[in-house]
């Protein structure tokens, strides 16, 4: 996790204060509830939300990735031995990017696909959906979750 913060221009510092302690916790993405209690002043940073389709015809998978930035979308979208598309992103502030992210992770915990890839950061943030779950994603980040 460390290698792959410090490959996405994170600072050494960061990238090791926000490794999950506690392995049991249901997020192990960058931010949760310690991060925000930590930083409060980090809640209002602009960040962007995005949903994004991935495909490896090498491996025969495809998966969609729920993920934040706080950087250039774009940079994060690129993995190695997979193609993507970038269905939505919407920019928000840090805090109400991962309050929605949180939201759809749980909305969409049935159908979570875990990347077997170790170096694939935001590897728990995939799913596998179907047409209409996929357009419900789309929707939540564009007008909110409801």
């Amino acid at each position: 996790l460390v290698q792959a913060r410090l490959a996405n221009g994170w600072g050494i510092k960061e990238a090791l204060d926000i490794v999950p302690r506690d392995k049991s916790s249901r997020n192990h993405g960058a931010y949760n509830e310690s991060y925000f209690q930590k930083y409060p002043k980090r809640k209002s940073i602009p960040a962007s939300i995005y949903f994004a389709h991935y495909a490896s015809h090498e491996r025969g998978t495809y998966f969609y990735k729920i993920g934040i930035s706080t950087r250039s979308v774009e940079s994060r979208l690129d993995r190695p031995a997979y193609t993507h598309i970038l269905l939505k992103k919407q920019k928000m502030s840090l805090f109400e990017a991962w309050v929605l992210e949180q939201k759809i992770l749980t909305q969409y915990q049935g159908n979570k696909y875990i990347v077997k890839d170790l170096a694939f950061d935001g590897r728990t943030e995939c799913f596998q959906l179907s047409e209409e779950e996929k357009a419900k994603i789309i929707d939540y980040l564009t007008y909110g979750y409801h």
